[in-house]
């Protein structure tokens, strides 16, 4: 997809090097602002934090990035994998949204940073630059499976099970459906089902995640007009708490050391994801980008994570559905990218009372929906490979909800590398 957007409207990856906007700018812009506004809330309720705080890692993350990678026209932010990831992480640590919560994130989010700058250095760019598509595949179907088990409980109104494995998450929740909300079931379907009709229509104006939580915000809106809020039960986001100061830093006490190693491994794994869609991403709009590239790439998101670190944001990477969504709308210098941080950032001050009120059934509709595109891309990326390569994807896929995202990763690697050393093997005989 990416790729004819990019040969269809003539983008060259190296554009926007200096600040001059050209006429598609201001319409990405927009575009991008309106698309990010509701991904960076539901992606900040994915990894456990503030909805806020998806708004902040929207913003300087995202010019950093931008303004340091080597494409003008691939787009950061929050991301599926690395908020669900991010969530893993953290929640056997502290109670989602609590003081310590937020500095195990904000911690976490420099760690990944340093660790994709030392990838950066240490040469990982032109190990990532060899990397086949079927291992982005593969990680991206079964971190859609997770996502659509993990909206579930907010789907039928119940609490999370956290401790449970995603496979068992259907059947569990499946005998206690006596105690399912069947308004917030109304409300979540009513999110997916408008999101998935948008996205059918190509609307541009109006982009089909902004569709799906729109809808359910209405849905919600008129569940407590004709209902009664007290009888509908549907918790909600509250009051968006945007501030100006927004700068601190990653605070850690020496007695919680043991908290840093577990967080070590995880910080590892998130890198690594983060910097294999960013790259996936690069080489999809600049196909001819070579491995010093890739490295200008790791070190663009190094820093833009060890910004939203200290900015009250969280672990970012690059985006798949916000870099052509961008790429659509006209973007092509990197001030498209910049204007649309910025429009965001007016557009959440604006219309935060309004999202105060939006519904966590809402926003699990749009991450269901989000969970359900990424399963079926996946599925139709895969059937365009080869068998053998199809295989590879689907198991990948497969493994990240029976044995975990750190996992599927470490065997994902170890594939590459034997496809590596067969390859040689049979370019260099004995």
């Amino acid at each position: 997809m990416l790729d004819s957007c990019v040969k269809a409207l003539g983008v060259r990856p190296g554009a926007g090097l200096f600040w001059r906007p050209l006429p598609g700018d201001l319409r990405a812009a927009w575009v991008s602002a309106l698309v990010m506004l509701p991904q960076g809330i539901a992606f900040a309720v994915l990894a456990g934090l503030p909805p806020e705080m998806g708004i902040y890692a929207s913003v300087i993350p995202v010019i950093v990035a931008s303004l340091l990678g080597p494409s003008g026209v691939l787009l950061s932010g929050p991301n599926t994998a690395v908020a669900m990831m991010l969530g893993i992480a953290l929640l056997p640590l502290g109670v989602p949204g609590s003081v310590e919560y937020l500095l195990f994130a904000a911690t976490l989010t420099a760690m990944i940073g340093m660790v994709q700058f030392a990838g950066a250095w240490c040469g990982v760019g032109r190990f990532l630059a060899l990397l086949p598509r079927y291992a982005a595949t593969g990680l991206n179907m079964g971190i859609g499976m997770l996502m659509l088990g993990s909206q579930i409980a907010p789907a039928m109104g119940l609490l999370s099970a956290p401790d449970l494995p995603t496979w068992a998450l259907p059947w569990v929740y499946l005998q206690r459906w006596s105690d399912a909300n069947p308004w917030a079931l109304l409300v979540t379907l009513t999110s997916f089902v408008a999101g998935g009709l948008f996205a059918r229509l190509r609307a541009r104006w109006m982009p089909s995640l902004v569709a799906a939580m729109l809808f359910g915000a209405i849905a919600g809106g008129v569940l407590d007009l004709f209902v009664g809020a007290e009888a509908i039960r549907l918790e909600r986001v509250g009051h968006l708490q945007l501030e100006w100061d927004v700068f601190h830093w990653p605070r850690f006490d020496a007695d919680e050391l043991y908290i840093l190693k577990q967080l070590v491994l995880s910080a590892v794994g998130i890198a690594i994801v983060g910097s294999l869609q960013s790259v996936i991403i690069l080489r999809s709009v600049a196909p001819d980008a070579d491995h010093r590239a890739c490295r200008r790439e790791l070190l663009a998101q190094a820093c833009s994570n060890l910004s939203a670190s200290v900015s009250s944001g969280f672990a970012c990477s690059g985006s798949f559905n916000r870099t052509s969504a961008h790429i659509e709308a006209g973007a092509v210098t990197r001030s498209a990218a910049v204007l649309s941080s910025l429009f965001l950032l007016l557009l959440a001050w604006i219309a935060s009372p309004a999202l105060a009120h939006l519904t966590h059934a809402a926003i699990a509709g749009t991450l269901a929906l989000i969970g359900w595109r990424m399963v079926c891309a996946g599925w139709q990326s895969a059937r365009r490979d080869s068998r053998l390569a199809r295989l590879a994807a689907v198991g990948l896929g497969l493994c990240v909800p029976l044995a975990g995202i750190e996992t599927t990763l470490l065997l994902a690697i170890v594939l590459v590398i034997v496809q590596l050393v067969l390859s040689q093997s049979r370019g260099h005989p004995h």
